[in-house]
Parts: structure tokens; C-alpha cells; sequence
């Protein structure tokens, strides 16, 4: 098991990715090729939740919230 998952802050991450899901929506149009490299970041949270629920780390209410 990796330390660093284990030490995630499941909530602040959640929050964190909300707010990237907002500035992309919201400044979508004036990104551009920044917006793949942001959507990138998105898809890796994605799986780092994936992995820590998959890998039994975290539980998925922990991780995805209710």
C-alpha cells in the first residue's frame, strides 16, 4: 500500500476537483491546449480514487462522499 494514498484527504481532494471541474467549465473556451493537460489531471484523481477504493484503502462513501 502507498503511503502517500493512504494519507489523502478524501473530502479536500473531492473539493479540489470540483473546483478544477469549475474553472474548466467556466474558462473552457480561453484555455486551450491547457484544457487537455487539466482534463489529464482530472482523469488521474479519477483513478488515484479508483485504486484506493479498488485496493481497499478507503471505503467508497470515503472517497466519493455520500
Amino acid at each position: 500500500m502507498s503511503v502517500v494514498i493512504e494519507k489523502i484527504d478524501w473530502k479536500l481532494l473531492g473539493e479540489q476537483k470540483q473546483d478544477l471541474i469549475m474553472v474548466l467549465d467556466v474558462l473552457s473556451a480561453e484555455l486551450g491546449s491547457k484544457k487537455e493537460s487539466l482534463v489529464g489531471i482530472l482523469n488521474l484523481l479519477d483513478s488515484i480514487q479508483d485504486d484506493a477504493v479498488d485496493t481497499g484503502i478507503a471505503t467508497e462513501e470515503e472517497v466519493f462522499g455520500d
